[in-house]
């Protein structure tokens, strides 16, 4: 599938011209842009003996008209009582057979886009039953490119003209939901991932990967690599069948340029905008589609996360009329993962895909029912705001600085090595000898070798304890070689460690996150389950099915509990072990620095004891994590 080049801005474009910067959307309770798109009749279906009759009328770009399947051949009472199946329905924007891709982006997701430059949250998804055009509507050809490459050439687009004010970094993400389970299609032969519940961002999927893109024809070759990996099969419904979810997720971060609002290295704030463009697998019959085995079993678990997000938005449309419902979101993955986009911080547009013909009356007409119950759905759209100590380019300048420095007292390091070999390496080597020493009368002794520690964790290499001489002396530049091994080698441990470290607290946190959910959810449980059991002699059977299946629930919940409680006594092994790595290294930092000391090092020899101080201060300063985690 070829997609066309990043378009170019013109001098008239709205992006030049300061608007885009401005207009940042609606802020607070808006509704849903709910749109309908009617395809034409397929040539397949044309050369068909029994060629479909075209009942979709659209009118006033709003208004839609299904006419009645049966008008020529209606029976003796439906005509004498006037029944008749024409339904009338009237949405934010509705398209006909000859609508491009183009004329649906510019009247739907385009207006998301200002949002999400803006710090705000916008989302995409196209809803409808196989074969209705959503995956076409959503990724397109290269002809006729759909709203996922139009959206993503807008962004950069937006980004190059307001590089001068600002500062972009944009990451992007690509997942599918097959089977009730998530995999990554950025990564070959993913293996299926968590979700799990972020106390500020939501759902979130751990281990997801995300890769920085600097233009529109990176993420378009992104998009290629997922589809390619993305499980589509032909049934007799549709000849190119999306058998899962696909979800890609473009996050753009926006600084202010550094040295503008202030002074650089005091807080500024920092707008994260996240764009969400979704393209749904199609409902499905089986008696349409013919599907046996794994394609049947898969058409199953299409229609059961479809059902959950049918009974989401009507539940949420009950929600918005005054009665007090519940909304199932935790029925499905998919729900899960749309949850903000349907009720939270999120400016959403659906587009409801139908067929034309009058044999897909059935699939058309529901399509557009929960489409119509859609728009009564309100979402509240938020500035997303974080506050920062520094800008990040900054701080790359404050890095490289660092960087520049360690080099420099390195090379200062050497240099006073070479004026003066005598002296011993402070990472534990032993002073070299001139040549002559035995002959100028220097006692051989062994008050030059650093003493000895004993301690049980690991320590920097012991030479072994000989008597100098020419023989068995290394000469500077072999000490520096080691002394450079060393340093790296301690870097890397230290790096190793503290990302370990935060890996686990991350997980911990995300684990105790869970549990507590779990637990509240438990305790409504019981609390319903107690409520029944008081009223038992008065259950019937709808009763006693709901109690049966509050006490299946509690049941999982109670598993669930005790998996987490493992997994967390696993990670706090895992913290004290990584603790323990962490003294480690702190004993080996203190003794290389205790050692130069005791040899004597002064000036510019301290260069190096003092990029060891630096790494013990910042980056091996000890967190007890255990005033945060009640023992098991």
């Amino acid at each position: 599938m070829g997609f066309f080049r990043s378009r170019k801005p013109k001098a008239d474009d709205r992006w030049t011209s300061g608007a885009f910067a401005e207009s940042s959307g609606a802020i607070g309770e808006t509704s849903l842009t709910v749109a309908v798109r009617s395809r034409p009749l397929l040539p397949d279906e044309r050369r068909r003996g029994d060629k479909p009759r075209d009942i979709v009328r659209v009118l006033d770009d709003k208004h839609v008209v299904v006419l009645d399947p049966d008008f020529d051949e209606k029976n003796y009472l439906d005509e004498r009582t006037h029944r008749t199946k024409e339904r009338r329905y009237t949405f934010d924007k509705a398209f006909g057979a000859k609508a491009t891709n183009r004329d649906v982006y510019q009247k739907t997701a385009r207006a998301l886009i200002s949002g999400v430059l803006n710090g705000q949250n916008g989302t995409v998804f196209a809803y409808g039953s196989t074969g209705s055009g959503k995956t076409y509507t959503m990724i397109g050809t290269s002809g006729d490119p759909g709203m996922m490459p139009l959206s993503l050439v807008d962004i950069f687009d937006a980004v190059r003209s307001m590089s001068g004010e600002y500062t972009f970094e944009v990451t992007c993400s690509y997942l599918e939901v097959y089977n009730e389970l998530i995999y990554d299609l950025l990564v070959p032969n993913s293996p299926s991932l968590d979700l799990r519940e972020d106390p500020e961002r939501g759902a979130t999927v751990s281990g997801l990967k995300k890769i920085s893109v600097t233009n529109a024809d990176n993420v378009l070759d992104v998009l290629r690599e997922g589809n390619a990996r993305r499980k589509t099969e032909p049934t007799e419904a549709n000849a190119v069948s999306s058998r899962s979810h696909a979800v890609m997720e473009i996050n753009v971060r926006r600084f202010n340029r550094v040295g503008e609002g202030g002074d650089s290295g005091s807080r500024m704030d920092v707008l994260t905008g996240r764009l969400s463009l979704v393209d749904l697998a199609g409902s499905e019959r089986a008696s349409e589609t013919k599907n046996e085995g794994s394609k049947l079993r898969d058409g199953a678990n299409i229609n059961r996360s479809l059902l959950a997000l049918a009974n989401c938005i009507n539940a949420l449309g009950k929600k918005q009329q005054g009665a007090g419902v519940y909304v199932p979101f935790r029925n499905s993955k998919l729900t899960r993962l749309l949850k903000d986009s349907l009720t939270g911080n999120s400016r959403t547009a659906m587009v409801a895909n139908v067929s034309c013909g009058d044999d897909q009356y059935g699939h058309t007409v529901n399509t557009l029912k929960y489409a119509d119950r859609a728009k009564e759905i309100k979402t509240n759209v938020q500035t997303n705001v974080i506050s920062v100590g520094m800008h990040p380019g900054e701080a790359q300048r404050v890095i490289e600085q660092l960087q520049g420095e360690v080099a420099g007292l390195r090379k200062e390091l050497k240099a006073a090595r070479s004026s003066n070999p005598s002296k011993s390496s402070f990472f534990g080597g032993k002073k070299t000898l001139p040549k002559d020493s035995t002959a100028a009368g220097v006692p051989d002794t062994n008050e030059n070798k650093p003493p000895t520690q004993q301690t049980a964790v690991e320590v920097p290499p012991e030479p072994v304890a000989a008597a100098p001489s020419s023989h068995n002396t290394h000469t500077h530049a072999d000490t520096d070689a080691a002394d450079n091994e060393w340093l790296e080698k301690l870097s890397v441990d230290v790096h190793d460690n503290t990302e370990e470290r935060i890996n686990l607290q991350r997980a911990l946190f995300e684990l105790e996150d869970v549990a507590i959910t779990n637990r509240c959810e438990l305790n409504s449980v019981e609390d319903k389950l107690v409520e029944l059991e008081m009223t038992g002699q008065h259950l019937g059977f709808a009763h006693k099915a709901q109690a049966e299946s509050l006490r299946d629930r509690r049941k999982r919940l109670a598993e669930s509990l005790r998996e987490g409680d493992v997994a967390a006594r696993r990670d706090r092994l895992a913290m004290n072990s990584n603790e323990h790595k962490r003294r480690e290294i702190q004993v080996r930092i203190d003794r290389a620095t205790r050692e130069h000391v005791s040899r004597g090092g002064s000036g510019k020899s301290n260069a190096v004891p003092a990029f060891l101080k630096i790494l013990s201060r910042h980056q091996m300063r000890q967190v007890s994590f255990q005033s945060y985690f009640r023992s098991v």
